[in-house]
């Protein structure tokens, strides 16, 4: 640990750290040396938390980091909330994990929360994993937009990301999306982008096949042109539900307000009932 004497004299810029000294800060930051320096040669301030509200703020993010639909409490949304909008350092790691917990806060502050992300992730441009984490944080903005039913932001947002693609699966991510934005009735929608989901499911990479699945169902939801549901659609909604942590479902189950037309659609049968209910071709 630093003496009081030494902290000032690094903070009056009179005496230098030592690697002993700074490891145990930025472990306390959650940066690493690379997003350490990047931080230091933007000149950047900021304003620590409290240890209460970083453990507070941290907790949900770990919550959030395991299930993103993690039930959570008012106190833990409210946490979220003031961890996501303080000034702090965030490491890249970090700003990934406030983007997808970002969607659980209120529209306007999610919305600052990404914009505020961002600016953040501007100081790593040099680091490792920029690239891939700017996809990330722009393709969430243009879910947000299209879940919303917002499609010229949707599609501007999604043609941004270009920019940054930086593998195959992020490609196909947003031909896929961009497919779905176009001015076509749902049906041809659904067979313009069923192929996508059907090779990744026979490629044996299902969880990102329900993850197509159900981000195809939110985005004609938000268009408004969602028919009805399909089997496949529960069937995804199914398996992505019985992956989730035991303690992140919600005590009184399945929030069917989040899920307009499900019970209709279910019947006499239970979710669980669609657990092997796979994409098909035609």
């Amino acid at each position: 640990m630093l003496s009081a004497r030494q902290a000032i004299r690094v903070e009056n810029g009179t005496s230098e750290l030592k690697a002993r000294d700074l490891i145990p800060i930025l472990a306390r930051l959650g940066l690493t040396p690379n997003e350490f320096q990047a931080q230091l040669s933007n000149n950047l301030s900021f304003k620590p938390l409290t240890a209460p509200e970083i453990l507070a703020g941290q907790a949900v993010l770990r919550k959030l980091s395991r299930w993103v639909d993690w039930a959570l409490t008012s106190a833990e949304i409210a946490a979220l909330k003031h961890y996501a909008l303080a000034a702090s350092a965030l490491s890249i790691q970090e700003i990934l994990q406030m983007q997808l917990a970002s969607t659980r806060l209120d529209p306007v502050s999610g919305a600052i929360v990404r914009k505020r992300l961002v600016r953040d992730l501007q100081v790593y441009q040099d680091a490792p994993g920029y690239r891939e984490a700017m996809f990330s944080l722009i393709t969430n903005n243009a879910y947000s937009e299209a879940f919303a039913g917002h499609v010229v932001a949707a599609k501007a947002a999604f043609d941004q990301a270009h920019q940054y693609v930086h593998d195959g699966y992020a490609a196909l991510q947003l031909v896929f999306n961009q497919a779905l934005l176009a001015d076509s009735p749902a049906g041809a929608l659904y067979q313009e982008t069923e192929p996508f989901v059907f090779g990744v499911w026979r490629l044996g990479e299902r969880h990102l096949a329900d993850g197509l699945i159900d981000n195809r169902r939110h985005i004609l939801m938000g268009r408004k042109i969602h028919p009805r549901w399909l089997p496949e659609e529960i069937g995804a909604l199914a398996r992505l539900n019985a992956s989730a942590p035991p303690a992140a479902l919600p005590e009184a189950g399945l929030d069917w307000a989040s899920f307009p037309g499900l019970r209709e659609a279910l019947g006499t049968h239970s979710l669980t009932d669609y657990l092997q209910a796979e994409p098909k071709l035609g």
